[in-house]
């Protein structure tokens, strides 16, 4: 059973599951990554299914793209030392079949606004709160001149390179 409808985007509903994967959403999930060869070699997809925030069904019922977030430390290099905070960490894949204009910016949105309801409802338990939502750009065919304007004016910022050299972008949560 599928929680109530997070967003309605042309014949696409995108629903909030973040933390609350049931047994047939991770096999649609999973279902999705294998048909359309998704995960890099070594990943488990049964743990990376556990870490869903934002699944994408189309008007047949059927996952078409989702967003995964998890905490971690963003080591940036060539300085590591400047973030020190966690941040949920961010994933998106939308089948090449059902990839629209705008549906990315939409599903990445929805993501950022559910990691931030989450963390100003957590409880202080003694330990750090993401600061924020970071991603890494893998794909760089899409980084064009066009899309870094867009991800600028969303609000993420340049925050450095991983140790592949690819660029990680973040926003924070204190953002409006």
């Amino acid at each position: 059973m599928k929680n109530e409808p997070t967003l309605k985007y042309c014949d696409y509903t995108l629903y909030d599951v973040f933390n609350c994967t049931t047994p047939e959403l991770r096999d649609k999930v999973i279902d999705l990554w294998e048909r359309n060869k998704a995960l890099p070699e070594g990943v488990n997809p049964e743990e990376r299914a556990y870490q869903v925030a934002i699944a994408v069904y189309d008007s047949n019922s059927e996952v078409i793209g989702v967003t995964t977030a998890y905490e971690d430390l963003f080591p940036l290099y060539p300085h590591p030392a400047l973030i020190q905070k966690p941040y949920y960490y961010f994933r998106l894949f939308i089948q090449p079949s059902s990839r629209i204009p705008e549906l990315f910016a939409l599903m990445t949105n929805a993501t950022y606004l559910i990691l931030k309801e989450r963390v100003s409802t957590q409880s202080d338990n003694g330990r750090d709160t993401p600061e924020g939502m970071a991603f890494v750009a893998e794909n760089r065919k899409i980084m064009r001149p066009g899309l870094r304007k867009k991800i600028k004016r969303s609000h993420y910022k340049l925050a450095g390179r991983n140790k592949l050299g690819m660029d990680i972008y973040i926003r924070s949560f204190q953002d409006s």
